[in-house]
C-alpha cells in the first residue's frame, strides 16, 4: 500500500499496517494491481501525435521533409495544441507520468501542465547556415521567455533548448547554444545518429542532406567524423 498524504506519498509498506497507521483515511483498494512509479517517456513530440500513420516514407530524408510540410503548412496552433493534449492523455493511459518533449511551437507546456503531469519540454531552434545563427538564437531566446512567462506550473514543467540535428543546425548555432545552456542552467536534448543519410553528411558531405546544402548554397565542409564525434568538439 501506499499512505497518500495531500499531494505527497507519506509512507510505502504493506496494506495491513499502512492501514491501521492511517486512521481514518479513505481507502481504495486497487485488487490484483501492481503499484509503481509513473514511467518516463524520454523522447517524445507530443505536437505530432495526430500524424501518427501519415509519416509511411521509407527513408529518413522523405520522412521529415513531409513532417516539416504537415507541421507548418497544414496545422494551426490550435491543431498543434489539440495534437498535444490527445498525446498527453495518451501518456496518462499508459502510465507515463514524466516527459521529455522536444518541441518546435512550444504548445506541449500547456498540454503537460493541463494534464497533471511533469516534464521537460526542449524548445526546438533551426538554422543550417551560419548567416542565420544570429538570428536563429534571437528567435529561441524570445521563445523561452514567452514560454516562461506562459507557464502556470513551472514546479513541474521545466524549459530546456534543442539545436534540432546535425543537419538543422550549424556548428556556430549549436555552440551559441550549448552557451546559451550553461548560462542559464538550462537542459539540452539533440537528435542524433538517426540515419545513413545524416552519417553521410557528416563523413563527406554526401547524400541527400548534402545535395539540399548544395541547393541552398550553404557552405559546409563536413567534419569526417560521427555525429557523435563532431558534437563534441562543439561542446
Amino acid at each position: 500500500a501506499v499512505l497518500v498524504s495531500g499531494n505527497r506519498i507519506a509512507a510505502v509498506g504493506r496494506a495491513a499496517s499502512l492501514v491501521a497507521e492511517a486512521g481514518d483515511a479513505k481507502v481504495r483498494d486497487l485488487g490484483d494491481a501492481v503499484l509503481l512509479p509513473g514511467f518516463v517517456n524520454a523522447h517524445s513530440h507530443l505536437e505530432l501525435t495526430v500524424m501518427r500513420g501519415l509519416l509511411e516514407e521509407a527513408d529518413f530524408r522523405s520522412w521529415i521533409t513531409k513532417l516539416t510540410r504537415i507541421k507548418l503548412e497544414r496545422m494551426s496552433h490550435e491543431d498543434l495544441l489539440d495534437s498535444a493534449r490527445l498525446g498527453a492523455l495518451e501518456a496518462v493511459s499508459a502510465g507515463v507520468t514524466c516527459l521529455a518533449d522536444t518541441c518546435d511551437s512550444g504548445v506541449a507546456v500547456e498540454a503537460i501542465e493541463d494534464a497533471g503531469l511533469r516534464g521537460v519540454v526542449y524548445q526546438e531552434v533551426f538554422g543550417p547556415d551560419p548567416a542565420q545563427c544570429g538570428e536563429s538564437m534571437q528567435s529561441l531566446i524570445g521563445k523561452l521567455e514567452r514560454l516562461d512567462a506562459a507557464r502556470s506550473a513551472p514546479d513541474r514543467v521545466r524549459l530546456g533548448v534543442s539545436p534540432h540535428a546535425p543537419f538543422t543546425v550549424s556548428a556556430q548555432l549549436c555552440e551559441h547554444v550549448a552557451d546559451l545552456s550553461i548560462a542559464r542552467q538550462l537542459p539540452m536534448a539533440i537528435h542524433a545518429a538517426e540515419s545513413e543519410a545524416e552519417r553521410a553528411f557528416l563523413r563527406d558531405g554526401s547524400g541527400p542532406f548534402g545535395d539540399r546544402f548544395r541547393e541552398r548554397g550553404i557552405s559546409w565542409t563536413p567534419p569526417a567524423t560521427s555525429t557523435i564525434a563532431w558534437l563534441e568538439t562543439l561542446g
